[in-house]
């Protein structure tokens, strides 16, 4: 990646949240705009620390409950995707077996060699 380039950074909660975590491990990825793929994958360690007791501090029930909320929406996204996904891979293999793979089909290679 070189400037100027415009990023967009993308964070997963790797585990769901419980009120005896004193940390958050999320996978990130940060895609390049301008070069359309990835451009770093990281994973994110946050810890909870209360500076007043001078230790680590474990989530409060109402940050367990937002992270909740977002771990089974992404459970549902990914459940979603996945879905589509397969549906998509059985459309390429009809179109497969319909055309190339068909019986008594023959590879076209291309003209590499004629001339």
């Amino acid at each position: 990646m070189a400037w100027p380039d415009r990023i967009s950074v993308y964070h997963r909660l790797q585990s769901p949240p419980s009120t005896s975590s004193s940390s958050l491990d999320l996978a990130v990825i940060i895609l390049s705009e301008r070069h359309q793929r990835p451009a770093a994958r990281l994973v994110e360690d946050i810890v909870f620390y209360d500076y007043r007791l001078g230790e680590k501090a474990n989530l409060k029930p109402f940050m367990v409950d937002v992270l909740k909320e977002t771990w089974e929406e992404q459970e549902r996204t990914k459940r979603n995707w996945c879905e589509r996904g397969a549906l998509v891979e059985g459309w390429v293999r009809e179109l497969e077996a319909g055309t190339w793979a068909r019986k008594g089909a023959i590879e076209d290679i291309g003209s590499v060699g004629k001339r």
